[in-house]
């Protein structure tokens, strides 16, 4: 797959980014831009899931056991280094 670069069209491609943009150029690019960034977030706006509100309450919930889990586990815990501590404080 030989593929041949003539100097001739590397010229013209270096002449094409050298040249300065026309202040309307520069619009129609800003504009150009605008538009694509506003697709592509509405592009992901539309494949956002929709969670029902006995889902959230399901999740609400779990989130609750969990917490109440985390917080049993912790008190153990700080209970342990409690005794600790006081039986440091024996020796």
């Amino acid at each position: 797959m030989g593929l041949e670069v003539e100097e001739r069209d590397v010229n013209e491609l270096i002449e094409e980014h050298t040249q300065e943009l026309t202040t309307e150029e520069i619009q129609e690019l800003q504009s150009q831009q605008h538009t694509e960034v506003k697709q592509e977030i509405g592009f992901e706006e539309s494949e956002e899931e929709v969670i029902s509100a006995s889902e959230i309450k399901e999740i609400l919930g779990m989130w609750e056991r969990v917490s109440q889990f985390v917080e049993k586990k912790n008190q153990k815990k700080l209970q342990q280094v409690l005794h600790l501590i006081f039986l440091m404080t024996l020796a």
